[in-house]
C-alpha cells in the first residue's frame, strides 16, 4: 500500500483501521465513522484499501459509501482487484464483489454458528463467563470459592427463600460476584435458571 502511495506520488493524509471489528456494518466501526466525517470535511482525494471487503462487507453499505465517495469527487480504489468506478462497467464489477463478500461474510457466519452448535450438542462449552466457573481454552473449571456460593444459593432457594432475600443474604456476608460486585435478584435468578448447575450446556435452544 505504501508502495502505491510512493508510486503515485501521493501523501497519506490518515489510516482508518478497525481491529478487531466485524465489517458486518458500518456503524459499530469508529475509524469507519471517522473516514465518513473526513469525507465532508474534504479532507482526502482518494480512498485506498487492500480489497473492497475491507471497506465493507454489506452491499449496501458499500454501494451507499462509493455513492458518498462519487458525491465529494473522492476517488476509490481496491490495490489488489484494480477496478475504476468512474466507468459504468466499473461500478457494475464494484457491485459484483460487493454482493460477494457480503456472502463470503454471511456463509462464514453461517459455518461458525453451525459449528458452535455442534460444539454444544456434543456437551462441548461454547465459551462465556459463568459464576462457579473458570473458562479457560473454552474448558469450563470448576472455581472452588465461587461454587461454595453456588450451592449456597440453591440450599437458600430450596429453603424457600426469595430472590431479593437471597441476594441480601450474600451481600450481607460479603459475597461478590465475578466483577467484583454485589448480587442481585436478576443475577441470582440467572443461576438459578442456569441448567449448566445441574450438568447441561445450553446454547441457543441446544440444551445437552
Amino acid at each position: 500500500m505504501w508502495q502505491y502511495t510512493s508510486l503515485y506520488g501521493w501523501q497519506i493524509a490518515e489510516e482508518y483501521i478497525d481491529e478487531g471489528i466485524s465489517g458486518k456494518d458500518i456503524k459499530g466501526r469508529p475509524a469507519m465513522q471517522r473516514l465518513i466525517s473526513d469525507v465532508d470535511k474534504y479532507k482526502f482525494q482518494a480512498v485506498l484499501v487492500w480489497k473492497i471487503s475491507r471497506l465493507s462487507r454489506n452491499m449496501l453499505d458499500t454501494l451507499v459509501l462509493l455513492d458518498k465517495f462519487e458525491e465529494y469527487d473522492v476517488k476509490f480504489i481496491s490495490y489488489s482487484e484494480n477496478f475504476d468506478t468512474s466507468s459504468p462497467i466499473g461500478k457494475l464489477v464494484v457491485q459484483l464483489m460487493a454482493s460477494i463478500a457480503e456472502m463470503e461474510r454471511n456463509t462464514l457466519s453461517e459455518n461458525v454458528k453451525l459449528g458452535m452448535t455442534q460444539r454444544a450438542k456434543e456437551g462441548s462449552w461454547n465459551g462465556g463467563v459463568v459464576f462457579g466457573y473458570d473458562s479457560i481454552e473454552k474448558e469450563l473449571i470448576v472455581n472452588p470459592n465461587e461454587a461454595e456460593i453456588v450451592q449456597l444459593i440453591f440450599s437458600l432457594y430450596a429453603e424457600g427463600k426469595g430472590l431479593k432475600a437471597i441476594a441480601n443474604h450474600l451481600n450481607k456476608i460479603g459475597y461478590q460476584t465475578k466483577r467484583g460486585r454485589h448480587f442481585s435478584i436478576n443475577g441470582i435468578a440467572t443461576i438459578l435458571d442456569n441448567p449448566i448447575y445441574c450438568g447441561k450446556i445450553r446454547w441457543l435452544q441446544v440444551e445437552n
